[in-house]
């Protein structure tokens, strides 16, 4: 035992030296070199003390500062672990010895203390984990937190330590409020107090335990929970006295307001169905209960003290069923908004009621305002001030009433009233009376102006039809209330020339009268006068305005002769005498002014000639443009001086554009302006000059045409390169690029347009749509589309499009793919394709026609006479298709105007004249019907390539009558070519040609073969063929070959060209390849050489035809 002890003391004395030795004096002559001695420690507390001592020398330095706070907690640390694991004595040494550290942390001092208060009492710190088990182990909220709070002394930094005491906060915190709330005022209040003692509370919460705490400390309950309060109640008046404790206590929150209000009118309406029921104490009850109430609302208080008169004199309350039925009883307007508005007191609310009330104020004023118009001036005062005091009056009625009100009390009718009066009248006469009242009452109305002279044109036209009819008098009686009206003085003049013959007892000259007088005379002056007094009488017949405006002109031009011939006072005289006519239009007037001015001066009158020649001596454009000007105002009528005009006026303006761009700006805006002067200017051309005055006035020079054409080049969205093009072609008109680049673009922004109307995107499509359609310059075809798309885009519809049918781009375009795509066709284009079966090939195969268009004029285009030659059959199929496309679309194809042509020229096409052979051609013998006939006739060959004759072994192209006789290098028998067969027209095939085009009116024809790039024709025996074969070869560049010294014949354009005497041609496409078929590899250059030729003949036969 004593060894024990002694080892104990030895190990303490051992120890002692370590805790509370500091160390030798040391100095340092810098502040790093105290930093650099203090780290390199490796205890806690020699750390400390380095620190220290380095802060004895520099106790202002804030690096040695720094360190004191992190030696200090480092040692903390290791004395806190030393204390959790029973080394108390150590731990407290190292707790005092850290109190002694200077500008110590208050928070580490805070922790230190209370740690070495355990110490001091011989006790182990508990762990966070005995923190943590001793709070689980507890169920109230105050000592949850009470436990927390001191493990937060201990332990501060630890996360787990201030989040439970953070919640365990907020629990005992919730725990007071409902204390709160349940009036336990000095419980909550202390429960508040000992949460804002915590120290880690956020300042969210502690502000709201803060304001809890002061409502609780003045015995009050806070603004939330009494709305709480109220709102979990179910009882109306319970529900009133929370919110007037709230308006009370709270009178600035607006909830408590708005609240009590509301819990009024609830318990106001369990009242009112507690009276309606017999209840009429409780309901008496209520109502003075509500009655004590502020923030009522005057709406309210009336029908709370409507219902309270009725609970004080012990009656019973009528329902609002009980008010409408009441209502609906009753007849007078008065009466019926009586009753609705002591319904509308009861029952505010209710809608039928104020449906009713509103009703029967509408009667009222309805009739209110007929007594008004009666003149029943007090009657209706009293009505309308009703009204005005009627609640829930809709404002537009209102302010009705006010209106009405004003003049009544000043016995007046009001404008609006007397209109009124006017449209409600069919009679003429009594209309006229009431607009002229109006006129006289309020003059600066329009309306009764306007009224007077409309009414008073009525009553003539009655009176003026009674006239007819033989009524004089009465029409004589309506003549006089007329002129007695303030009507106009040319309305005067109109009714006193009838009231002439009105009082001479005569009856009216009628229309055809005046023409019968008219045509006994001779003389434009008296013509004049005898159709302007039939005018005078019959202003709206439109043949007699026709015949005055004629003699006006023939007067006119018969003075105007006098005045050319120098009889200058014979022709002023007919220029007064026209002068002031009703019918004269402006350029009539400026016509005669000029030549009245002329006649007044004395000068002679030049002629339009003379005019004309002068204008064409003039050297300068703007002379030539006064001289024309001049004429034109003498001259207006005669249209070769209007277009020579506007030719002046277009010579000046490109005139004027030429020294603009050159840099004369001040010369072209003299121009410019000169322009705009000019007479019967068009618009496309003063929009033009406009645009350049602009330009001009700004000093700017003119865009240039080349700069344009690549703004729109440059650009990628179609919307923006025709709002380029539409400026240009503004500027630029009558130019060609303008132009063409106007109308790409406009295609291009319809093309887009089209694909966002198939997308569904109707609204873009439509405004783009538009924007073409009201271009200027935009050519009619793309415009017409345009509209058409448009009609289907403002019904949500998509464009029926039709896609691509005919493949031309095939080595082998067969029979059946012909016969199929025909059908697809027709299907696709039935109004404008026709199809017909001409006849049938030897092995009885369909020879198909094919017609395009709705024209009256036909040509023919026929292809593959010869089998080999069956690519001739892709050109003419790809031209259906495509013409019948761009037809549909109503598109331009390659600048031809499809639709435009196609209505008047139909083209007839055979694509495949020679069936058999071409079968025979691309599928070998077993296509015949008879093989081995066709391989005897081909010299035991299966090799079919050189094939050109039909089935039999004849060729088609010399079975023709014309020359037959004569063919050359005819073998005599059947071949696979120029066999020329033993007649002419014995193969079903030619002769079905034959037929066919002696049952039409061709006036053209063209038979498609190949190769060699050439034209065969003759030139003899037409006057078209020629230019026909020239316009193809600047189409394809194939050369034209004159066949007409040749004596071989009998090929199909032979006969046609000679029997016909119209124009007929043989094209050979593709280079020349020999004897096979043209390779797949020609057929690109072959259409785009050929895809406009049957549109191309079409157009000229259109013009030369």
């Amino acid at each position: 035992m004593k060894k024990s002890l002694l080892t104990i003391l030895l190990i303490l004395f051992l120890l002692l030296p370590l805790t509370i030795q500091v160390s030798a004096e040391v100095e340092f002559d810098t502040v790093d070199e105290w930093l650099t001695y203090a780290e390199s420690h490796n205890k806690a507390s020699k750390i400390l003390d380095a620190y220290q001592n380095a802060y004895q020398q520099y106790p202002e330095n804030e690096q040695i500062i720094a360190g004191l706070q992190d030696g200090a907690s480092q040692l903390l640390d290791w004395a806190t672990i030393q204390h959790v694991n029973g080394n108390i004595e150590t731990a407290r040494n190292r707790y005092e010895f850290i109190l002694n550290t200077p500008e110590l942390n208050e928070n580490i001092q805070t922790e230190v203390n209370k740690k070495l208060e355990y110490a001091e009492n011989d006790q182990v710190i508990p762990t966070v984990t005995d923190i943590q088990n001793q709070a689980d182990q507890l169920h109230k909220a105050s000592e949850i937190l009470n436990v927390y709070k001191k493990g937060h002394q201990l332990y501060p930094d630890n996360q787990m330590i201030g989040s439970r005491l953070n919640d365990s906060a907020e629990s005992l915190y919730r725990w007071a409020k409902t204390k709160h709330k349940a009036g336990e005022f000095t419980t909550a209040e202390t429960r508040y107090q000992r949460i804002l003692d915590v120290p880690t509370l956020n300042q969210e919460l502690r502000g709201e335990v803060s304001k809890h705490l002061e409502y609780a400390s003045k015995q009050q309950k806070s603004p939330n929970q009494l709305l709480e309060l109220a709102q979990s109640s179910n009882y109306a008046s319970e529900i009133v006295d929370l919110y007037h404790k709230g308006y009370q206590l709270y009178s600035e929150d607006t909830r408590f307001q708005d609240g009590l209000r509301n819990a009024a009118e609830n318990l106001l309406d369990w009242s009112t169905r507690k009276h309606i029921d017999g209840n009429i104490e409780i309901a008496k009850q209520r109502y003075e209960k509500i009655n004590a109430l502020p923030v009522l609302t005057d709406v309210l208080k009336k029908e709370l003290r409507l219902k309270l008169d009725y609970a004080n004199d012990n009656r019973s309350l009528p329902t609002a069923s009980d008010i409408i039925k009441k209502a609906k009883n009753l007849s007078k307007a008065s009466d019926i908004v009586n009753t609705y508005q002591e319904g509308y007191q009861l029952y505010p609310d209710n809608t039928d009621i104020v449906n009713g009330l509103q009703e029967g104020v509408h009667s009222l004023l309805s009739w209110a305002e007929g007594q008004h118009k009666l003149k029943h001036y007090n009657t209706a005062v009293d009505r309308y001030e009703k009204i005005i005091n009627t609640p829930a009056l809709e404002n537009d009625v209102k302010q009705k009433v006010e209106n009405n009100l004003a003049y009544a009390k000043n016995e007046q009718i009001s404008p609006n009233q007397l209109l009124e009066m006017a449209d409600d009248t069919n009679k003429a006469s009594k209309m006229l009376e009431i607009y002229s009242e109006g006129y006289e009452l309020y003059p600066e109305e329009d309306q009764f102006e306007k009224g007077v002279q409309d009414a008073a044109r009525a009553l003539l036209n009655w009176a003026t039809y009674q006239h007819q009819e033989g009524r004089i008098k009465t029409a004589e009686t309506r003549y006089q209330r007329i002129i007695n009206s303030p009507v106009s003085d040319d309305m005067i003049h109109k009714v006193e020339q009838r009231l002439a013959y009105a009082e001479q007892g005569d009856m009216l000259p009628s229309v055809a009268e005046f023409y019968d007088k008219a045509e006994q005379t001779n003389k434009a002056s008296e013509q004049l006068q005898i159709f302007t007094n039939g005018y005078d009488l019959y202003p709206n017949n439109s043949d007699l305005k026709d015949a005055l405006k004629d003699s006006v002109i023939n007067l006119l031009d018969w003075a105007t002769i006098k005045h050319q011939k120098g009889k200058i006072e014979t022709a002023a005289l007919r220029y007064e005498r026209i002068k002031g006519n009703p019918v004269l239009n402006q350029t009539l007037k400026t016509e005669l002014t000029r030549k009245i001015d002329l006649a007044e001066e004395g000068k002679s009158l030049q002629t339009e000639n003379e005019l004309i020649n002068q204008a064409a001596k003039a050297s300068k454009a703007s002379e030539q443009l006064d001289i024309l000007v001049n004429a034109y105002q003498l001259y207006p009528r005669n249209e070769e001086l209007a277009q020579k005009l506007e030719q002046s006026v277009i010579n000046l303006l490109d005139w004027a554009t030429r020294k603009h761009r050159n840099g004369s700006v001040d010369t072209a805006k003299i121009r410019y302006q000169r322009i705009l002067d000019t007479p019967n200017l068009n618009k496309q051309i003063k929009d033009e000059v406009d645009k350049k005055l602009a330009y001009a006035n700004n000093s700017q020079p003119l865009p240039e045409i080349r700069t344009i054409l690549d703004n729109i080049k440059q650009s990628d969205r179609a919307s923006e390169m025709l709002s380029i093009a539409i400026d240009g072609y503004d500027l630029y008109p009558r130019n060609r690029q303008i132009e063409n680049a106007l109308n790409e673009s406009a295609q291009n922004l319809l093309n887009w347009a089209m694909s966002q109307h198939q997308d569904g995107d109707f609204s873009t499509a439509i405004d783009r749509y538009e924007t073409i359609i009201q271009t200027e310059g935009v050519n009619y075809g793309i415009i017409s589309r345009a509209k058409e798309s448009l009609a289907l885009a403002e019904n949500k519809e998509r464009i029926h499009l039709v896609n691509d049918i005919v493949n031309g781009n095939v080595a082998n375009y067969s029979y059946k793919q012909m016969r199929s795509d025909i059908q697809k066709l027709e299907q696709s284009y039935g109004d404008l394709i026709e199809t017909r079966i001409i006849g049938n090939s030897v092995d009885d195969r369909n020879l198909y026609a094919v017609k395009l268009g709705n024209g009256d004029q036909e040509i023919f285009f026929n292809a593959a006479h010869h089998a080999r030659e069956h690519m001739t059959t892709n050109v003419l199929m790809e031209m259906i298709d495509e013409y019948a496309q761009a037809y549909n679309l109503n598109d331009r194809y390659n600048g031809y105007d499809v639709r435009d042509i196609l209505n008047e020229v139909s083209i007839w096409f055979v694509p495949m004249v020679n069936p058999d052979g071409v079968m025979l051609v691309q599928e070998g013998a077993s296509s015949a019907d008879d093989p081995s006939e066709v391989i005897s006739i081909n010299n035991g060959s299966r090799d079919f390539d050189r094939w050109k004759a039909n089935v039999r072994g004849v060729d088609l192209n010399r079975q023709y009558p014309y020359l037959w006789k004569t063919v050359a290098n005819n073998p005599g028998y059947p071949n696979y070519m120029n066999y020329k067969g033993r007649a002419p027209l014995t193969e079903p095939e030619t002769k079905a040609i034959y037929d066919f085009t002696n049952n039409h009116n061709f006036l053209a024809a063209i038979a498609y073969h190949s190769s060699g790039e050439l034209i065969y024709t003759r030139y003899g025996f037409d006057s078209h063929s020629r230019n026909v074969a020239e316009g193809v070869e600047r189409i394809t560049g194939y050369q034209p070959i004159d066949l007409q010294s040749s004596t071989s014949g009998a090929g199909y354009t032979d006969w046609f060209v000679k029997e016909k005497n119209l124009p007929g041609i043989t094209p050979e496409i593709s280079p020349y390849v020999g004897e096979r078929p043209v390779p797949l590899s020609n057929w690109n250059s072959i259409w785009n050489e050929n895809k406009t030729v049957g549109l191309y003949i079409a157009d000229y036969i259109r013009d030369n035809f």
